[in-house]
């Protein structure tokens, strides 16, 4: 309950803004694990929102519970989807081990069941680390096979000691 309550505070002080468009950002651990609070929250916006204010939903995910029922629920409700998805087995492993294969099954589904969802409404979200960097390139000719429009890069550089000349140079290649 207090969860909701939350929820209704943070979707009434969006909705009382002077901004025309109220987006709601779903982030933060895994979103998914909350989808009936996240329902509960998109049916809310929708009718707080001020006459002429548009409402634009979007979450953040790594992508592992995006079932199909689930993304049938996120297109329907016009969700942007930033996936978090380094694209190589290699690189996934580095993230979570197992999960590569979960991730490829998903993009499957998209494929097969939201081709329009995957074009239009889905983002990658590729975590460049310095032992994936060499893995860059097959990790973007991988996802545009899938079917992925739009990949955003964000290499860890400042927070990790481990780039090097060499690093950055394979960087420059990729």
């Amino acid at each position: 309950l207090e969860n909701v309550e939350r929820m209704r505070e943070a979707v009434d002080l969006a909705a009382a803004s002077r901004s025309d468009d109220m987006r709601l950002l779903f982030s933060g651990g895994e979103p998914l694990l909350e989808l009936p609070l996240i329902q509960r929250a998109v049916e809310y916006a929708r009718r707080a929102r001020s006459n002429g204010k548009s409402f634009r939903p979007a979450l953040i995910t790594n992508g592992t519970l995006l079932r199909p029922e689930v993304a049938s629920y996120l297109v329907d409700a016009g969700f942007e989807v930033l996936l978090s998805f380094d694209g190589t087995p290699t690189a996934q492993t580095l993230r979570g081990r197992g999960t590569f294969a979960v991730l490829d099954r998903r993009l499957e589904e998209l494929r097969r069941d939201q081709p329009a969802f995957l074009r239009r409404s889905l983002t990658v979200g590729i975590t460049l680390t310095p032992s994936a960097v060499g893995s860059l390139a097959d990790a973007i000719h991988y996802l545009t096979g899938k079917g992925v429009r739009r990949i955003t890069v964000s290499p860890v550089i400042a927070a990790n000691p481990d780039w090097s000349a060499v690093g950055y140079r394979k960087l420059e290649i990729q």
